[in-house]
């Protein structure tokens, strides 16, 4: 993981554990139908950014595309890398996820809206 830039090491709040470490705290189980459809959501992500880059490039310029698409991938790829760490535990322990999730969203759509 050390190849990772500094502006993509965000943790979002959550580790992966080999058993629930808070018998109260509700776990995921993230199994390969999950990830699967985790990699259709960035997929989708990534499909309506260039059908967004489509529409509004002649009114924004290049610059102003490229440093947009720049910042999605910096809001992204610390998800996708986090998700992807340690892949031999069976659990995420992610606590306090919707708030997180809502702000990545809430930085996401004003990239992509405007």
């Amino acid at each position: 993981m050390s190849n990772i830039p500094a502006e993509y090491k965000n943790d979002f709040g959550f580790t992966a554990v080999d058993d629930p470490e808070v018998p109260e705290v509700v776990v995921q189980n993230i199994d390969s139908e999950t990830i699967k459809i985790i990699l259709k959501i960035v997929q989708n992500v990534e499909t309506e950014v260039l059908s967004l880059q489509e529409q509004l490039s002649p009114r924004l310029s290049k610059e102003e595309v490229d440093h947009r698409l720049q910042a999605i991938e910096k809001l992204m790829m610390p998800l996708l890398q986090n998700l992807k760490k340690n892949p031999e535990k069976k659990y995420i322990h992610w606590p306090n996820r919707d708030v997180q999730v809502d702000e990545q969203i809430k930085k996401l759509l004003e990239l992509t809206r405007g």
